[in-house]
């Protein structure tokens, strides 16, 4: 975790930040994208990944699966009541992006792009 403060230290968190913000429908919507999003980022699997420098770029994703992934990291973010997240406003993208998820829409490339670092 890093700190909103430069004099303080950064924090290393196992667990993470833990915040109840979906019932359980709802988790069990997203559950597959985080567990996918898991598998190709810490295991690799389903993808094939190619170190460019101190950059790895993954090859063979599933683009919907991965960007819907993408989104629900931004939306929880948006609606979080946890200090981490009280920058992130999303405004009238909160409600597009909760449809866009609630019906496992990815919308077009252009609409929420996005890049993972």
């Amino acid at each position: 975790m890093v700190a909103d403060d430069s004099k303080r230290k950064m924090e290393i968190k196992q667990q993470g930040i833990y915040e109840y913000l979906l019932c359980r429908e709802c988790e069990q919507l997203l559950s597959p994208l985080e567990t996918y999003a898991n598998d190709i980022l810490f295991r690799h699997m389903d993808a094939a990944p190619h170190e460019v420098g101190r950059i790895w770029k993954f090859y063979d994703i599933d683009y919907k699966k991965f960007k819907l992934f993408e989104m629900s990291l931004l939306w929880r973010a948006g609606v979080s009541n946890h200090k981490m997240f009280s920058a992130v406003k999303l405004g009238p993208h909160e409600e597009i992006i909760r449809n866009m998820l609630l019906s496992l829409n990815p919308g077009r490339y252009y609409e929420y792009g996005s890049a993972l670092i």
